[in-house]
């Protein structure tokens, strides 16, 4: 997905290396550390991200991105129960 976006490879290895990417922005940086945040504790969201996303987005946008990372975890629920195989 990162890749059909314009990330580069680099940028997608390094952010599986140390959970972000130098070539992402602060508003970039912040959705990332949401979406990452509410995949894997949706409801203990830390402080710190919270900071972020206020600093960087208003209200209706963080409703936005949290529908967003939501709808995307459904697919990967949904892929995952049925063993859907991914393809490239």
């Amino acid at each position: 997905m990162l890749r059909r976006l314009g990330v580069s490879q680099e940028a997608i290895d390094e952010m599986d290396a140390r959970g972000s990417g130098a070539e992402f922005d602060g508003r970039e940086s912040a959705a990332l550390a949401f979406a990452e945040a509410m995949t894997l504790h949706p409801r203990a969201v830390p402080e710190e991200v919270w900071r972020g996303m206020n600093a960087c987005f208003d209200d209706g946008e963080i409703v936005e991105i949290a529908a967003v990372v939501a709808v995307f975890n459904g697919f990967n629920r949904f892929n995952d129960a049925l063993e859907v195989e991914v393809t490239t």
